[in-house]
């Protein structure tokens, strides 16, 4: 057996003369039975110039074609170049079972280099390019070959070719092509025995002298579970004439599976859940799903079933499992379905629209939920007239039902009720008809609301509405005779105005309040003690005006005074003028105060209302009166 040299060499560049790049490559062994080698590659960066190294955002890279096929390291930089050290290793790399030709010869390209070169290289350089690299095409150590293949014809063998006998259901599965081979002895009277293998599958054809043909078997797939194609070999063994081996040479093959190939589909079953209508199963719109169950799939020599696909309508799924159940279908009209089976090769069989085995579509009937009109539920009497205060119900209710194929649909209604206080409902026994006002049978408590549900089933789905019947409530009541009026609650007081509400005077109240004692005069009326209470709203400025009056001896003039002419000391009268904001019942703001008084106090009571009170000393003495003279806010 003829041993061959090792082969080995380099790849050297200088870039910008001063960053030079070398790939040292080697052949570490080589299989003359596969026809294949390994080499080593050592990839060296070094520096001509001590000073300089690459930047932090250079990239080396290592680029390695064979057969078409490319192979890359990149390398990122700042580089473990110390400060004495001129070269240093970056990368290490293997490459094995480099497939030779039939020659025993092979011819690989090496690139190496440098980006982000010119972006970062010293300025005063003025170096242009951003990519430095360096290609060759080397030899690798050529492997002896025992015999000579003369010529290999048809690398490419495709299994598996689908033929049909005549029905599309009896499937037989051929290779198309064969490995043809032509051999050239080394002496006379040699013979030969080739060996074709691909996987774990082999088969020897024995005492070949010139030629050999085979065609792979379809069952040669099984090597291939998950691919579409492989390299297979085919290794010559060369005897003399007393049947001494001497030697043997390889090539490739290269297997392949066409998309004839795939999977296979039994049955596809489209099928109703939801809805019986006239005795008939139908889809329904909004209301009706769809199951599509694909039975039988099948995958072929060694490839498995991996992915089903299907869709219904908007509806769709992917996954391993080959029953799909859609959501409610939302539209009207045919729900176009299809879908796929994939096998592990990657391959589809395809079904429903635009594929040979067609699906019958889902037709999907126009339909909508019962639909509330108008609804009316107020208190009443027993023979229906509406009073506030009734202890019955009375529901009147419109609503719209849709037909279903031209035939009308039905439907049964309810009324459930709660007090808003409780958590569950109680059913009335009575439904309620369209536009038919319903009067109920059940009484309901006049001191307390309720929360009414309102049902209506038709032959596919159910609708709901909600309303309150209010607490028995009286807005406005007169008094008997006339001499009396309430608002919000039942009118007992006589000449009186009673308010059950709460009262916001949102225009300003300027109530006059005369002192009990009768008119004031005198000194009363000239020297006194306020105290003012004004309701103000939490949150809001709340204006507040009072007086002590010296103009006048009566309340009637300084109130008078007061109306002309709101600010400032009129004709010496002394003014209180604040306006507050309570922000909370123990809190308050002064927004603006302008008062003549002698002495002021401003408080906040826990209601939230607001104190104002004044101390006036006289000339003649202190006295005190303490009543309203006159307040004014503005709300």
């Amino acid at each position: 057996m003829i041993e061959a040299e090792l082969v080995s060499g380099e790849l050297r560049e200088l870039f910008g003369d001063e960053i030079y790049m070398r790939a040292v490559y080697s052949t570490t062994a080589y299989d003359s039975t596969f026809n294949t080698s390994d080499i080593h590659v050592d990839i060296y960066i070094g520096r001509e110039n001590m000073q300089y190294t690459l930047p932090s955002k250079s990239i080396v890279f290592f680029n390695m074609d064979i057969d078409g096929v490319e192979w890359e390291e990149n390398i990122a930089t700042p580089l473990p170049i110390g400060e004495n050290v001129k070269e240093v290793l970056i990368k290490s790399l293997d490459f094995e079972k480099i497939q030779h030709n039939v020659d025993g010869k092979k011819n690989v390209r090496m690139c190496a280099g440098i980006r982000n070169f010119k972006e970062y290289h010293r300025e005063e350089l003025n170096y242009e390019s951003d990519y430095e690299s360096v290609c060759r095409r080397v030899a690798l150590t050529e492997i002896p070959q025992a015999s000579a293949i003369k010529s290999f014809d048809n690398r490419n063998i495709y299994l598996g070719v689908k033929e049909y006998q005549g029905n599309i259901d009896a499937i037989k599965y051929q290779t198309l092509g064969e490995i043809k081979i032509e051999i050239n002895p080394l002496e006379a009277d040699c013979r030969h025995d080739a060996v074709i293998r691909l996987g774990e599958y082999s088969h020897t054809v024995y005492d070949v002298y010139d030629s050999v043909s085979f065609a792979p078997p379809a069952e040669w797939m099984n090597a291939m579970p998950a691919q579409t194609q492989m390299k297979g070999t085919v290794t010559i063994i060369t005897y003399n004439a007393s049947g001494s081996e001497l030697g043997r040479g390889a090539t490739w093959w290269n297997a392949r599976i066409g998309a004839y190939a795939g999977p296979s589909i039994g049955e596809v079953n489209v099928s109703h859940i939801g809805c019986t209508w006239n005795n008939e199963l139908i889809y329904v719109q909004g209301v009706s799903k769809a199951q599509i169950t694909v039975s039988g799939a099948q995958a072929y020599h060694g490839a498995s079933i991996v992915k089903y696909s299907m869709y219904c309508g908007e509806h769709d799924y992917s996954g391993t499992e080959n029953t799909f159940t859609t959501d409610t279908l939302k539209d009207s009209g045919m729900a176009e379905t299809g879908g796929y089976v994939q096998d592990s090769r990657g391959f589809k069989e395809y079904f429903g629209a635009g594929s040979a085995k067609p699906v019958v579509y889902p037709k999907v009937y126009a339909y909508a939920p019962p639909r509330f009109v108008d609804v009316t539920a107020e208190r009443c009497e027993t023979d229906g007239s509406l009073v506030n205060d009734g202890s019955y119900l009375k529901a009147t209710v419109y609503y719209e039902l849709s037909e279903v194929l031209g035939i009308e649909n039905t439907a049964v209604t309810a009324i459930e009720y709660k007090k808003t206080t409780e958590s569950s409902y109680t059913r009335l026994a009575q439904g309620f008809g369209n536009g038919t006002a319903l009067v109920t049978e059940q009484q309901f408590d006049v001191n307390a609301a309720y929360n009414l549900r309102l049902t209506i089933t038709d032959k596919f789905a159910a609708s709901s509405y909600e309303t309150i019947l209010p607490v028995s409530f009286i807005t406005m009541e007169f008094l008997k005779g006339g001499r009396g009026i309430s608002f919000g609650k039942e009118c007992t007081i006589p000449d009186a105005m009673d308010i059950g509400f709460k009262l916001y005077a949102r225009a300003g109240i300027m109530p006059i309040t005369m002192y009990d004692g009768g008119e004031w005069s005198g000194d009363l009326a000239r020297y006194s003690l306020f105290s003012v209470k004004v309701e103000c709203i939490l949150g809001k400025p709340c204006w507040i005006m009072c007086f002590h009056g010296q103009g006048s001896d009566t309340i009637e003039g300084n109130i008078m005074r007061l109306t002309e002419n709101t600010g400032g000391n009129i004709d010496g009268e002394e003014m209180i003028s604040i306006l507050i904001n309570v922000n909370s019942p123990s809190e308050y703001e002064v927004i603006r105060s302008c008062t003549y008084m002698s002495q002021i106090s401003l408080g906040v009571l826990p209601s939230g209302n607001a104190i104002v009170s004044h101390q006036h000393n006289g000339s003649t003495g202190v006295k005190y009166a303490e009543s309203i003279k006159q307040v004014y806010a503005l709300l």
